[in-house]
């Protein structure tokens, strides 16, 4: 099979911008998607969502990269990528509708034609679904066998928000749950003209990349609680957070990536993929504690930072939430360590909130809690602010010289002696905080 025509289904976050990187390193794409402003925007030579250095891929395509919302159009390209979404069910697994339909639609355009295809599932999904339902929706709908009429993988991306464009031109590794040897050779094809580093490939059945999946997103979010753990430590014996983890970045068994004391762990990946990852072992017949233990470690995160605030912050006082998304570089603000907070908060203090993509970020709030228009506004008069996402407007001591107030710092981001004299900063997790 020669592969120079791709289709990818879902031009969301992660959809549209491997579609522009396929386009850029020379495919024919098509991009579909049932938001038809989507599709309007892609061939308008204009991003569908927002993410850094997409809109210049997409421009740079040009002709290479069409949009529409039919699936037959995709189907008559020799590989197809199913980049739907699959939202966790109130279980904790995965729903797979989406993908359902795709499959169907793709399916039954495929039984029109003679041709081999290669059809990739980016989506996250439970362990089983590839080689399961999935298999035979795209079998019962195109009359064919995985195999023979057409070609079979699972091939999640491990990217991060933000930084989309670069994660999936420079990944750690390629992850392939190959149906045969012959798809994850096509596939190999595809990824070693979008790679630009010397990323391994990492091939296997599907079922255990479907595992593996799941496995690095539970272990990076378990690095994370395990640092805001040592972050509580420090602060209640007096020791110095960052040195701690130092000295475990230093071990060659334990890598720095994710080490940091922070915030708790947001966005639309890590919490729900953590979850899913305990209700697998419940399928599976076992537990797993760590991931259980995990969450429980991120939930009481927050109440440790707000217990902070409320020590530091007179009754009835006013409390600046600076960052609202869940972290630097993206408009998401779910599960957001700013949202929580204000959550917990809300009912204690007047709230001001701010983040750089404003309100659309957080539109609903509880009352009591005002978005302010800029940094300043969100300052003036406030006995206390929090530091919850590291936007390079927060981290610029400068912006704090007007304000006399208390500054409640997770990140530890400053020295000392370079803020206001009239900032009592604390550094939470810090060697002797002021």
């Amino acid at each position: 099979m020669n592969i120079q025509r791709v289709s990818v289904v879902g031009l969301g976050k992660l959809g549209a911008c491997l579609a522009a990187i396929l386009a850029n390193a020379g495919y024919h794409v098509t991009g579909v998607d049932l938001d038809q402003k989507k599709v309007d925007a892609v061939n308008a030579g204009e991003a569908p969502v927002i993410e850094p250095q997409l809109d210049a891929y997409i421009n740079a395509a040009g002709d290479r990269l069409q949009a529409t919302t039919s699936i037959e159009v995709a189907a008559e390209a020799e590989a197809t990528f199913i980049v739907v979404n699959t939202p966790s069910t109130e279980s904790g697994r995965y729903e797979l509708e989406a993908i359902k339909g795709v499959c169907r639609d793709l399916g039954a355009a495929l039984a029109g034609t003679e041709d081999d295809h290669l059809v990739v599932i980016t989506s996250t999904v439970f362990p089983g679904s590839t080689t399961g339902e999935i298999q035979t929706w795209l079998e019962s709908a195109s009359g064919r066998q995985a195999g023979e009429g057409f070609q079979l993988c699972y091939s999640p991306e491990f990217i991060a928000i933000g930084d989309v464009i670069d994660g999936l031109k420079r990944p750690d590794f390629f992850l392939i749950g190959e149906h045969s040897v012959e798809a994850g050779d096509h596939l190999v094809g595809i990824y070693e003209r979008i790679r630009d580093n010397s990323a391994p490939f990492i091939r296997m059945d599907p079922t255990s990349a479907e595992v593996a999946k799941m496995a690095v997103n539970s272990f990076v979010t378990t690095k994370i609680s395990f640092a805001n753990t040592l972050s509580q430590l420090s602060d209640g014996v007096g020791a110095d957070v960052d040195q701690v983890t130092r000295a475990l970045a230093a071990d060659s068994r334990i890598s720095p990536k994710y080490l940091t004391a922070g915030t708790r762990y947001g966005g639309p990946c890590l919490p729900r993929d953590n979850t899913a990852f305990y209700r697998l072992a419940e399928d599976a017949g076992t537990r797993a504690p760590i991931a259980l233990a995990t969450d429980e470690v991120n939930e009481y995160h927050t109440t440790w930072i707000a217990d902070a605030i409320r020590d530091k912050t007179p009754t009835d006082g006013t409390v600046a939430v600076l960052g609202v998304t869940y972290k630097p570089g993206t408009y998401i603000a779910k599960e957001s360590q700013g949202l929580k907070l204000i959550e917990e908060l809300a009912r204690d203090f007047d709230l001001r909130c701010y983040d750089p993509h404003g309100v659309e970020c957080a539109p609903d709030l509880p009352a009591g809690a005002d978005f302010s228009v800029n940094l300043a506004e969100a300052l003036e008069g406030a006995d206390c602010a929090v530091l919850t996402v590291l936007w390079d407007e927060f981290t610029d001591p400068r912006v704090y010289s007007k304000n006399d107030l208390v500054l409640v710092d997770p990140w530890r981001a400053f020295d000392a002696g370079d803020l206001h004299a009239g900032v009592r900063y604390v550094p939470l997790g810090a060697l002797n905080p002021i």
